[in-house]
């Protein structure tokens, strides 16, 4: 079967968490953004609490990733916004480039999403740290 050879090159769960770390550095922007569990001793100005329920294409063509996120902030203590987020790219069934860019785009909105709340809310000054982790 020709989709065997279109495979994701890690585990998806680790390859979503740091594309979403990635993008976020650029978006907020700092450069310390980092995935928990981490060996950095750092205090965070804000954690992002992420789960991911469904990140997809469906039989309709079209990829969906759902995601409930929270950004936390106080050592993890604060709950600043809690949030579910629903994006959707179309695809075509036989085409694996044009599913992986939608699966992408679908990322990026998230991305784009937590990062405006990050951005609204840190109006004291930069972002200078911010920790990733699945939700509790």
């Amino acid at each position: 079967d020709r989709a065997d050879l279109h495979n994701w090159g890690a585990p998806l769960a680790d390859n979503f968490t740091s594309v979403l770390a990635d993008n976020l550095g650029v978006m907020i922007p700092t450069n310390a953004v980092t995935v928990l569990p981490t060996g950095l001793f750092f205090r965070p100005d804000f954690q992002i609490s992420v789960d991911v329920s469904k990140f997809e294409r469906d039989a309709e063509g079209l990829v969906t990733l759902i995601a409930r996120w929270a950004l936390l902030g106080e050592d993890g203590q604060e709950l600043v916004t809690m949030q579910r987020s629903v994006f959707q790219q179309p695809a075509p069934a036989d085409d694996y480039d044009a599913i992986a860019a939608a699966l992408s785009i679908t990322v990026a909105q998230l991305s784009q999403e937590i990062a405006g709340a990050i951005r609204s809310r840190s109006h004291l000054g930069p972002v200078s740290r911010a920790t990733i982790g699945p939700s509790k």
